[in-house]
């Protein structure tokens, strides 16, 4: 068992070795000179990007708007069939029923109104997004008023599993992570939040060519701390025929369809506003 002294000497030993090491390589830039080269970098990527689709279109185009034109590999059937969809269910059309003022719920994409230097470098979007992966952007509904809610969904391709037929675990992990962070940077005045821990209990194995509806809710702050829970579920296979046909949903409560889908995952989470929020990029806008 090592003793208090040897502690202490190691913990000074690692100090002074962090500490000698070159500022470049450790990433102690002055705050400014930090965002930066974020920018500078992210800016470079989206050219190189651009540069590459026009020099290699995929073959069945892109969708023209600006807001994604950086989301390279999307096809428009593909992204049209899950749109429509995603559109067909009754609560997504009472949540986009709502109409200011007075709407408890924002529709937003978040992967669209991201910050450009984060969206050609963030995950999902710049390698997530695709024909057989995730075939549209997700699909967020905001609110965040007394306390902040999202209800999101997302259509779930076959070409991203762990197990064959079965949807990979981390997929869940990252479509929490990111609808838990559009939660925390409503209530931060920074409007950045970062993860500090995150658990997830999977319920059932998640299938894939399915639309999926995942809900996340604000439980706790203290301070630049606050604990966000959600659950996610696998809707069954359905047309958009058959679910338009059924009757708008009443509120925002859990939707039949969801409840004739199944649990899949739950997840709780605590995030933190950092304390040097200038030198970092936001996500989302104010």
């Amino acid at each position: 068992m090592r003793s208090k002294a040897t502690g202490a000497s190691y913990a000074c030993l690692s100090k002074r070795l962090y500490c000698s090491r070159p500022k470049a390589t450790t990433g102690l830039l002055p705050n400014g000179t930090r965002h930066h080269c974020i920018i500078q970098y992210a800016t470079r990527k989206s050219h190189q990007k651009q540069a590459l689709c026009e020099k290699h279109p995929p073959s069945r185009g892109v969708r023209a708007s600006s807001s994604i034109a950086t989301f390279r590999g999307i096809d428009i059937q593909s992204q049209q069939q899950a749109e429509d969809l995603i559109s067909s269910l009754p609560i997504t059309r009472y949540l986009r029923s709502l109409t200011p003022p007075g709407a408890k719920f924002t529709e937003s994409r978040p992967y669209r109104d991201m910050h450009p230097a984060a969206r050609t470098t963030h995950l999902v979007s710049a390698s997530l997004l695709g024909p057989t992966k995730l075939s549209t952007d997700p699909v967020f509904f905001l609110q965040s008023d007394s306390v902040c809610k999202v209800i999101a969904a997302s259509y779930i391709g076959k070409d991203i599993c762990g197990h064959p037929g079965y949807v990979h675990g981390g997929l869940s992990f990252v479509l929490f992570d990111d609808v838990f962070a559009r939660c925390a940077a409503v209530v931060f005045r920074s409007r950045v939040g970062m993860t500090a821990s995150m658990s997830v209990e999977f319920r059932a194995p998640a299938v894939p060519d399915r639309v999926y509806v995942y809900r996340a809710e604000i439980v706790k702050q203290e301070g630049r701390k606050v604990w966000v829970e959600g659950q996610m579920r696998c809707l069954r296979s359905f047309a958009v025929d058959e679910m338009s046909s059924r009757d708008v949903a009443r509120d925002d409560a859990l939707s039949i369809e969801e409840m004739e889908g199944t649990l899949v995952a739950e997840a709780k989470a605590l995030f933190i506003e950092p304390k040097n929020t200038e030198a970092m990029v936001r996500l989302y806008p104010v």
